[in-house]
């Protein structure tokens, strides 16, 4: 059984009339961005809103936990509470997998709770909020980083984690929408990473033309409408910390201050240099 048959038979999603459990028909970008995770060891995939991206990724762990061999899995996300919620989708799809073949459950999961799903075969699923600690004491076969945009220090945790993680042959799958400067900077520059755009408009069951008026106008600002519904990144680059000053003085005194930096007849950094040269001969 491939990953798309697997999907379609064993997904799991709410619905009013059919509580936790329906088979689907996958759409063709559903199919596309199952194939890519399982086909590329490195992929970036941006999406817009709403797009099902989660759930197909918990489809893919759960693919990956049943018939994997020796699997070791972290899913990391901007918040613990989104990271457990994605250890339940993948629960789900498990356990209706479980239920349609007639399995008992003793006997198909070894552990089970809000964080962590561990397998009778010992593949493991672990999810965590996205910190530089969050892999440590695996041995991880595949990285799953989901609303990547939206991690802080995205860049500061990638570092830490993915020299390591590349040196093992992990995999490493990025998901999230337009936002941040490090992850345009991943997405735009040459490497590994397969990358990869699914826009709403690929999903015109979820998005008929009422529900795209009705989602841009609930949508705070523009900007928030080009990056997570258009996909396109519109944040703009942050000045270099070495050209920025803050001052902690009255305000009495911030005009003068102001007035005599602009007064400089050379760079602040060598006009703080000068003085610290004449402070250190002083106190010689």
């Amino acid at each position: 059984m491939n990953i798309i048959e697997f999907t379609e038979k064993y997904n799991t999603f709410y619905s009013p009339l059919h509580d936790w459990v329906k088979e689907c028909t996958l759409l063709y970008y559903e199919r596309d961005f199952l194939n890519s995770l399982m086909d590329n060891r490195f992929t970036i995939n941006l999406h817009s809103r709403q797009m099902n991206i989660t759930q197909l990724m918990a489809a893919y762990v759960a693919y990956n936990l049943i018939f994997g061999d020796e699997e070791s899995i972290v899913y990391l996300s901007c918040k613990n509470d989104i990271s457990k919620n994605f250890v339940e989708r993948v629960r789900l799809i498990i356990q209706n997998y479980i239920e349609k073949n007639k399995f008992k459950e003793n006997e198909f999961i070894s552990t089970n709770n809000q964080q962590k799903i561990i397998l009778c075969n010992g593949n493991v699923l672990a999810g965590k909020s996205a910190t530089i600690d969050a892999t440590r004491g695996y041995t991880l076969t595949k990285l799953l980083i989901d609303n990547a945009g939206h991690i802080d220090d995205l860049e500061g945790i990638y570092s830490a984690l993915i020299p390591s993680l590349a040196s093992r042959n992990s995999s490493i799958h990025m998901a999230g929408q337009p936002n941040g400067i490090f992850l345009n900077k991943l997405f735009t520059e040459d490497n590994q990473y397969k990358k990869l755009k699914y826009h709403y408009t690929l999903n015109p069951i979820r998005f008929n033309p009422e529900n795209v008026k009705s989602i841009r106008k609930h949508m705070s600002n523009e900007k928030l409408w080009q990056e997570e519904m258009e996909l396109k990144f519109v944040e703009v680059d942050k000045p270099n910390k070495r050209n920025i000053v803050q001052f902690r003085v009255p305000d009495t005194l911030y005009n003068d201050v102001a007035k005599r930096l602009m007064e400089l007849d050379c760079s602040l950094s060598d006009y703080m240099r000068g003085l610290i040269e004449k402070d250190l001969q002083r106190s010689k």
